[in-house]
């Protein structure tokens, strides 16, 4: 396993050669590169968690794009939130119990983007670090 960083993160910027997916959302959750990198090095935890949401609990969203951020809260609450991009408005929110998620060298609050496939697929979310937007 490779240590999660921002510097090891970095190699994602501009996007993605592939799509790839977790078998149990194959229908409904596809992510990139980084977002492959992240669940190889400790973190499918939270694709599942995020994969898990996006088909059922905001499967009938229209919302184009959801803005998903691990928070660790100033009492060490970690907390998981989906917020509509556009409005901020909050969809989700999940404690998470325990993580050994790097926030020391991640940050506080860790986003991950959810956008629609594109207009002639519907019901595919892609998953993606902001800098590969």
């Amino acid at each position: 396993m490779e240590q999660l960083t921002k510097n090891s993160l970095e190699r994602f910027r501009g996007g993605t050669s592939g799509f790839h997916f977790n078998p149990l959302f194959k229908f409904a959750v596809h992510y990139t590169d980084a977002i492959q990198f992240l669940g190889a090095n400790g973190c499918g935890w939270l694709i599942d968690a995020i994969s898990s949401h996006m088909t059922h609990s905001l499967k009938k969203r229209a919302d184009v794009k959801i803005r998903w951020i691990l928070h660790r809260r100033w009492n060490n609450k970690i907390e998981l939130c989906a917020y509509c991009h556009w409005t901020m408005k909050e969809l989700v929110k999940q404690e998470i119990e325990y993580t050994d998620f790097p926030f020391d060298r991640l940050g506080n609050d860790f986003v991950i983007y959810a956008s629609q496939a594109g207009e002639n697929v519907t019901g595919i979310w892609i998953l993606a670090l902001p800098l590969e937007d």
